[in-house]
């Protein structure tokens, strides 16, 4: 009876920690920011504020240059794929971090350029 009883306790402790590595796992993927999830996790609120701050002062009517220069980045950025509107925004952010952003910075992107420090 006693090696039944710690037999149980063994299974239920491997079943407890089993089932806690893989949901541990589980949150700790979806915040690496490697991925699509995880870098829409990590800066939500970026996204959800300075970046629809940006689209729509880029969409303004009186802003028609820097649309114009936003719409030549974008397809940059796309190089013949499609994206979504998170994937542009991340593209966007690490493009206005980088000290040797690609494209490079010269007179087709001066103007979005200029707009990366509100964001």
């Amino acid at each position: 009876m006693d090696n039944i009883a710690k037999s149980l306790i063994g299974l239920a402790i491997t079943g407890i920690t089993a089932t806690g590595g893989y949901y541990g796992w589980q949150s700790l993927n979806s915040s690496d920011l490697s991925t699509q999830k995880g870098w829409g996790e990590a800066n939500s609120e970026w996204f959800d504020t300075k970046y629809k701050d940006f689209k729509e002062k880029v969409n303004a009517s009186e802003n028609r240059p820097l649309w114009d220069e936003w719409l030549k980045l974008q397809q940059k950025f796309m190089n013949g794929k499609s994206l979504s509107e998170h994937q542009l925004g991340q593209k966007l952010k690490e493009w206005c971090g980088s000290e040797n952003p690609n494209p490079a910075v010269d007179n087709a992107f001066a103007k979005v350029k200029a707009e990366c420090v509100n964001l």
